[in-house]
């Protein structure tokens, strides 16, 4: 839910105040800005939680930063398809 959320509204100021937005494939370079920026918040998150281990959202038993791991792939399959 939150990847869809960002995947929606962030495409939105790519095509309306990016450098193509008087052109034809505005919408395309937006929804391709849109996937490049999710796909390196994602990364970010991956990184994050493969280096600090945060503990916040894993459940009892699982391995640390299994939860941050998961919410991570989540953000990304909702972010794409929000996109």
């Amino acid at each position: 839910e939150i990847g869809m959320a960002h995947g929606y509204w962030i495409i939105g100021p790519f095509v309306s105040l990016g450098p193509l937005r008087n052109t034809p494939e505005a919408a395309t370079v937006g929804l391709l800005c849109g996937c490049a920026i999710i796909g390196l918040a994602t990364s970010g998150g991956l990184l994050f939680g493969a280096t600090l281990k945060p503990t916040l959202f894993d459940k009892k038993g699982d391995a640390p930063a299994a939860g941050w791991q998961e919410m991570m792939n989540w953000h990304a399959l909702g972010g794409l398809g929000g996109a």
